[in-house]
């Protein structure tokens, strides 16, 4: 079954849309459309966290439980809002009471201008939704992606605390859930996932296969969505025009994560977000952890592993991770599959060896032991939410008498890149640190921009590779 419209719930209410309207930016929409200017936009790039809402969106082909999460509504399109259920800060309470975090925002101070205040409190009743223990570290972790110009920080996070410790706080966890995600809306949402959609619009085109079979008899000069936190911002920007989209949103296959002999096999739409609370489950190493380093809540709960990799930025954060994990990829077409390595992916700058009409299916990483070393630096010109200046990944297993070592940088060169040298003289002479960073920089090619200087950025590596090298031998 094939329909030409979008359907979702918004605050509790049907949305069908058709038209021009499916191809708006959702913020576009709840402002222009909806008149829901409670979800203020600023950047346009996923960055202030003014628009912030939260979207609950079942897998396809799954029966999990199904929770809200806070998203960027500048950067997503409505079209991609399909099959889910959508609040703004209108949508927090159906009578006059305020949420607990409206109430403490005012009692602490935590609102001057207000512009930014809407998004700060969606992004906190997001935490409150799925965490139950907060303190002010989780505060700061949730809070990463909302920017605040004339208040400051401290009141924000004394509402948060004010709230967490306060009797409401116990019925703050998966709240709205219960209220809005009844059995029958649930059920509902699953079925439309099952529909293919198909949207024309003067030269616009939007489709959403429901099955890797429909998407392969139109992948042909269409343009694949993941989810728009790099096009998104381009198409902002003026700098593409989202015209003719194809969409991953509703293949179940695509959403598969397991463990399998020892590797973590993670499907092209899992997101950031859902890939972190696996790997929290799967291994003692604080391998999710890695995750923190970058983007924000409303960015990796729907940023996906694939889309980061096939994006091919030398300072992407991601494949210094995988490198350094021995992945590998299945690339997927309608004539069939093939595998390759994330190493032999890469070819040069924003270059890969995907073919046209060929997507990632899927990415494949070890799973560390326990005895393995394993870290990650990520250095940037603020902490949070910023692109990498350099970034690297160092992996040595102790599993047997000869370990394996892999050294992984980003932001050294025109693709991220595996130190052969590195890791060849590093089985040799584990502890010739100063021969060991020599091949290093042997090896790289870093270049100058508004980031770092080529100088900068070889002092850097060396400095990083030195504490690495000191914490293998001590740990």
């Amino acid at each position: 079954m094939q329909r030409d419209h979008i359907k979702f719930y918004l605050n509790g209410e049907l949305q069908v849309v058709k038209g021009a309207d499916a191809f708006l930016t959702l913020s576009d929409y709840l402002r222009y459309k909806k008149f829901l200017t409670g979800t203020k936009v600023v950047c346009a790039e996923g960055d202030c966290g003014a628009c912030t809402i939260l979207k609950a969106h079942p897998k396809p082909g799954a029966q999990e439980k199904v929770s809200f999460a806070s998203i960027n509504s500048c950067i997503g399109l409505v079209a991609q809002m399909d099959s889910s259920f959508l609040l703004t800060v209108e949508g927090l309470n159906n009578s006059e009471q305020e949420h607990p975090v409206q109430t403490c925002m005012i009692k602490s101070n935590g609102s001057q201008c207000g512009y930014c205040t809407p998004g700060f409190v969606m992004a906190m009743a997001a935490m409150f939704e799925r965490t139950k223990d907060i303190d002010e570290r989780i505060t700061k972790n949730y809070l990463t992606g909302n920017l605040c110009r004339c208040t400051g920080y401290q009141p924000i996070i004394d509402a948060s605390l004010e709230v967490a410790a306060s009797p409401a706080a116990k019925n703050l966890f998966g709240q709205f859930s219960k209220k809005y995600l009844s059995k029958k809306v649930l059920t509902e949402l699953r079925a439309w996932q099952k529909e293919d959609i198909s949207i024309e619009h003067d030269n616009k085109t939007f489709y959403s296969p429901s099955s890797l079979k429909s998407f392969f008899k139109k992948t042909r000069n269409f343009r694949v969505l993941g989810a728009t936190t790099d096009l998104g911002v381009l198409n902002n920007k003026g700098r593409i025009e989202l015209l003719s989209l194809i969409s991953l949103q509703h293949i179940p296959e695509l959403y598969e994560i397991k463990v399998v002999d020892g590797r973590v096999r993670v499907g092209a739409r899992v997101t950031l977000s859902e890939l972190r609370r696996f790997l929290e489950k799967k291994t003692q190493i604080r391998l999710a952890e890695f995750f923190d380093l970058f983007a924000s809540p409303q960015i990796k709960n729907v940023a996906t592993l694939a889309g980061n990799v096939a994006n091919a930025s030398p300072i992407a954060d991601t494949p210094p991770f995988l490198l350094a994990l021995n992945a590998t990829q299945t690339l997927i077409s309608s004539k069939g599959s093939r595998n390759c390595s994330l190493e032999d992916f890469y070819l040069s700058y924003k270059k890969t060896l995907l073919k046209p009409n060929e997507i990632i299916g899927s990415i494949e990483f070890d799973l560390p032991a326990p005895t393995d070393f394993i870290k990650f630096y990520k250095t940037s010109q603020r902490k949070d939410l910023d692109i990498s200046t350099v970034n690297m990944a160092l992996y040595v297993s102790r599993s047997s008498k000869k370990p394996t070592v892999r050294l992984a940088l980003g932001g050294v060169a025109d693709k991220p890149l595996r130190l052969k040298s590195f890791e060849k003289l590093y089985k040799k002479e584990p502890n010739n640190i100063d021969g060991l960073i020599q091949a290093v920089q042997s090896e790289i090619q870093p270049l100058s921009d508004l980031r770092g200087s080529q100088g900068y950025r070889r002092v850097l590596i060396e400095n990083i590779l030195r504490s690495f090298l000191r914490d293998v031998q001590t740990t």
